[in-house]
C-alpha cells in the first residue's frame, strides 16, 4: 500500500477547508489552493483567510490547532507553491477526475496535481 506524503486541496471554501484539516488531522501535509485574491498585495488571501477561520470555527476542524501548520496556503495561478515543493523543475501534471467514466462511485469533481517523479503516459491507447 503506497503511503500518503503530501496532498493538496483546490477550493478554500467550507469543503475544501475541512477537508484540508482533516488531511492536517491525518498529519499529512497539505497544500490549500484557491483563486488569487485581486485586492491587496497577498494573492493567497482567500486560501490564509480559510484557515484563520477554521481557528476560530466552533466546532473546531482542526482536532489541535498546531495541525493548522500543516497546510501551507496559495493560489492556483502562480507557481510557488510548486516552486517550493521541487516541481517547476520537471513540471507537474494536473488531472481532473468527474463522474463515472473518471472512475468514481460518487458524483463530484476534483483534481489531482501530481509531481516529483517521471509519470510517463497516463492515458491507454484507444481500442
Amino acid at each position: 500500500m503506497s503511503e500518503i506524503r503530501k496532498a493538496a486541496v483546490i477550493g478554500a471554501g467550507v469543503m475544501g477547508a475541512g477537508i484540508a484539516a482533516h488531511i492536517a488531522n491525518a498529519r499529512v501535509p497539505v497544500v490549500l489552493l484557491d483563486i488569487a485574491a485581486e485586492d491587496g498585495g497577498n494573492r493567497s488571501a482567500i486560501a490564509e483567510g480559510a484557515v484563520e477561520k477554521m481557528l476560530k470555527a466552533d466546532p473546531a476542524p482542526f482536532m489541535h490547532k498546531r495541525n493548522a501548520g500543516l497546510v501551507t496556503t496559495g493560489n492556483i495561478e502562480d507557481d510557488k507553491i510548486a516552486r517550493d515543493q521541487g516541481a517547476v523543475k520537471d513540471g507537474y501534471r494536473i488531472i481532473a477526475n468527474s463522474g463515472a467514466g473518471g472512475g468514481q462511485h460518487v458524483p463530484h469533481f476534483h483534481v489531482h496535481i501530481v509531481a516529483g517523479r517521471p509519470l510517463g503516459r497516463i492515458l491507454a491507447e484507444a481500442e
